[in-house]
Formats: structure tokens, C-alpha cells, sequence
């Protein structure tokens, strides 16, 4: 397991887990990171546990975990992610269990989650969730626990006449 935890960790450069494909175990919580670069995590293919709760990321942008085919825990809880862009977890045939609790997500889209065969727990509560698109949960085969709590369920708009 490497621990980078509790540090004052702001970037992380794109390879600089490259000589550590062994690493099963992540952790780079409480830490003041903002984004993640895509391709960061390109060189651990026997990662299962990352840990990236309790830092400032803002944005989860596409293809940042791609190249897991191992991962199974991904938390990203208590940051303060508003946006997940589309296909962001996509290709991650392990994942079993994504913690996005405590961000200040609004909208979850409709391809979000796709293909994840595996994951079977997730945890959005404690967002700022308004809207989750038709179709979010459609692909997610194994998914039996599912936390959210959602601020508004329907919006009716007014006709004026």
C-alpha cells in the first residue's frame, strides 16, 4: 500500500506512479488536491483501492481512470466535485463500490455510470442533487445499494395561458 495521505499534496504529475504496477492500494486522501490528470493512474493495473476523499477536486473528467482494470473502491467523498463528466468511470469492469457522497453535485447525467457490470453500492448523498436524468441507473446490472437523497423529485413548469 502506498500513503500519501495527509499531506499538503496540490498536483500529482501525470506517470508518477509509472514504476509501481504491483500497488494494490492507494491512498491519497486529506490532501488539497484539485484536479486529476488524465492518464494519472494510466500505470497501476493491479490497483484496487483508491482513496482520493478529503481533497479539493473540483471535476472528474473523462478517462482519468481508465487503465483499472483491477479497481474495485474508488472514494472520492468530501471534496468538492460538481461535475462528472461523461464516461468518466467508464471501462472499469471491477468497480464494486464508488463512494461520491458530501460534493456539490447537482445533476447526475445520463451516462455517468456507464459500463460498470460490477459496481454494486453507490453513495451519492449529501449532494446538491436537483435532477438525475432518465437512464442513469439503466446499465448497472449488480447495483443493490443505492444512497441519495435528492432535493427536488419532479418540477412541474406552469403554463401560462
Amino acid at each position: 500500500m502506498e500513503y500519501l495521505q495527509n499531506n499538503q499534496l496540490t498536483t500529482i504529475q501525470q506517470g508518477a506512479f509509472s514504476d509501481l504496477p504491483a500497488v494494490k492500494d492507494l491512498s491519497l486522501h486529506t490532501n488539497i488536491l484539485t484536479t486529476i490528470q488524465q492518464g494519472t493512474f494510466q500505470d497501476l493495473p493491479s490497483l484496487k483501492h483508491l482513496h482520493l476523499y478529503r481533497n479539493q477536486i473540483t471535476t472528474i473528467q473523462q478517462g482519468v481512470f481508465q487503465d483499472l482494470p483491477a479497481l474495485y473502491e474508488l472514494y472520492l467523498y468530501s471534496n468538492q466535485i460538481t461535475t462528472i463528466q461523461q464516461g468518466s468511470f467508464q471501462d472499469l469492469p471491477a468497480l464494486g463500490r464508488l463512494a461520491l457522497h458530501q460534493n456539490r453535485l447537482t445533476t447526475i447525467q445520463q451516462g455517468t455510470f456507464q459500463d460498470l457490470p460490477s459496481l454494486n453500492l453507490l453513495y451519492l448523498f449529501s449532494n446538491q442533487i436537483t435532477t438525475i436524468e432518465l437512464g442513469v441507473f439503466q446499465d448497472l446490472p449488480a447495483l443493490f445499494e443505492l444512497y441519495v437523497y435528492i432535493l427536488t423529485i419532479f418540477h412541474q413548469e406552469e403554463n401560462e395561458n
